[in-house]
């Protein structure tokens, strides 16, 4: 005979079950989540040949997951789950040594990197400026003796000395931005909660690229550290729900003065500076470095007979860029993702004479937008 005890258990499991769906059914949908720092999925558009090839059904199940009600909570919850029994990974982020939460990297597009490589390609020989590209090694690259010696992950280095092997044929500064940043992996040039470099590991980015560039680089002891947070919380933090990590510090080296941003969308520009420092007060504290993601940002400094350089970027770019204004006139911040203009018009129409194509390896063999834009030129 079942106790009474029992049938209460099952009822509060029925009620707790039918509640999160009926929570979930009247839920409004979100299109972006603050705490991932990411636009969420979805509801995807019925269509028969992705009900036919099974494609419907697998973003309808990403749709429902990005949309689950509580959805933080339960990350948090698993993420305990996980730690208690010993697990190093939660949500494809390992909890590396000493606090470290590291993204893990093991699987690549390698048809769109072709892609992406012929497109950049073909754009050097077609344009009369001067082309470097900088892929950024990630944290998990880097810092590999944080991890576990089991991880599975795919070797970055070697990722990206196949992609400038394969450039070597154009007229292209290939950056060795992997050798600058292994030879200081004891400092700290990533953050320990956010996939991003920190403004010391952009400043070493700077470096390879001044160094590639014939460009009389400034020397760290010249700058002065501001820190601007010491409360950050990125997006590694938020993915994998280890909120026993210590939070982040963010701290800036390079001084405004005679810097202007201008802030371009569509028909409508605002003016700026290099720092956003509302942006402190939110969840995405790393978009303080020039108000986070947009599509053209122009920077113009009090240095009018320097050239004028043209970022093509991803959110790595934004931390870079002040490091960057010692040395150009004008440097011109374009995000792919949101700015699919004719790059060579653009280029002629502004007088540029250098272009840094500057990604994330991560970001640059899943970004269909590089092959997309620079292939229509």
């Amino acid at each position: 005979m079942k106790k009474k005890s029992d049938y209460i258990i099952v009822v509060l499991f029925l009620i707790f079950i039918y509640g999160i769906a009926f929570a979930n059914f009247f839920a409004k949908d979100k299109n972006y989540s603050e705490m991932e720092n990411r636009m969420l999925a979805q509801k995807p558009e019925l269509k028969v040949a992705d009900m036919m090839s099974g494609k419907y059904m697998e973003k309808y199940e990403t749709y429902i997951t990005d949309q689950f009600v509580a959805r933080d909570t339960f990350v948090n919850i698993k993420s305990v789950s996980e730690k208690a029994l010993g697990k190093k990974i939660n949500n494809g982020v390992y909890y590396g040594k000493d606090g470290y939460l590291i993204e893990q990297f093991t699987e690549i597009n390698e048809e769109l990197i072709a892609k992406n490589v012929e497109a950049i390609g073909n754009f050097a020989e077609g344009t009369s400026a001067e082309i470097a590209v900088a892929i950024i090694p990630g944290s998990v690259e880097i810092n590999r003796e944080k991890l576990s010696a089991a991880v599975p992950d795919l070797n970055q280095k070697e990722i990206i000395e196949q992609i400038y092997n394969s450039l070597a044929e154009y007229n292209i500064n290939c950056v060795d931005m992997y050798g600058s940043l292994w030879e200081h992996r004891k400092e700290d040039i990533f953050y320990r909660t956010d996939h991003h470099w920190t403004s010391l590991g952009a400043y070493y980015g700077y470096r390879a690229y001044a160094e590639s560039a014939g460009l009389i680089l400034t020397d760290s002891d010249e700058y002065i550290e501001q820190v601007r947070s010491e409360d950050f919380y990125g997006t590694l933090y938020s993915k994998s729900g280890a909120f026993w990590i210590k939070p982040d510090s963010i701290s800036t080296f390079v001084e405004e003065e005679g810097i202007s941003v201008e802030h371009v969308e569509g028909n409508t520009t605002k003016t700026g500076g290099l720092y956003d420092v509302s942006k402190l007060s939110g969840k995405d504290k790393y978009s303080m470095f020039l108000g986070g993601n947009q599509p053209l940002a122009i920077i113009k400094t009090d240095k009018q007979k320097l050239p004028k350089l043209l970022v093509i970027r991803d959110s790595y770019s934004d931390s870079l860029a002040p490091f960057l204004t010692e040395h150009y006139s004008e440097i011109y911040m374009w995000d792919f993702r949101y700015n699919k203009m004719s790059v060579s018009a653009f280029i002629e129409a502004n007088g540029i004479e250098q272009v840094l194509i500057c990604y994330s390896i991560d970001n640059f063999s899943e970004d269909t937008n590089i092959s997309f834009v620079l292939g229509r030129e």
